[in-house]
């Protein structure tokens, strides 16, 4: 059975999912378009931290439903030309390895 609060997380990430397309199909200058895609894969992974289930494991235990979304938000940042996705995907991806670590450690150190 799935909880509320995950129920609510799978939304809010359809949500940052959806957003990632809209900016991918809008039309702007690459340098507007790869600061909007930073901003929306920042969003998601908020959402994706949130839903850490078990932080006191060195590599935090997440629900399959946040790393299938992170996988479905690299496949839509690899269909973009330029490679402007995938740059900004993989700044993005390096970004969710560092605060989950640093998620970890504040946990091992029961810092809030």
């Amino acid at each position: 059975m799935i909880s509320a609060t995950a129920r609510n997380l799978e939304a809010e990430i359809e949500v940052s999912l959806d957003e990632l397309r809209s900016v991918i199909a809008t039309k702007m200058a690459l340098e507007d378009k790869a600061e909007c895609l930073l901003g929306t894969l920042s969003k998601l992974i908020s959402i994706i931290e949130y839903s850490v289930v078990d932080w006191s494991l060195p590599k935090p235990a997440i629900p399959i439903y946040a790393w299938q979304a992170w996988n479905k938000a690299r496949i839509i940042c690899e269909g973009y030309f330029n490679n402007i996705g995938m740059i900004c995907f993989s700044e993005a991806s390096s970004m969710l390895k560092n605060n989950l670590k640093a998620g970890y450690w504040f946990h091992r150190e029961d810092i809030y």
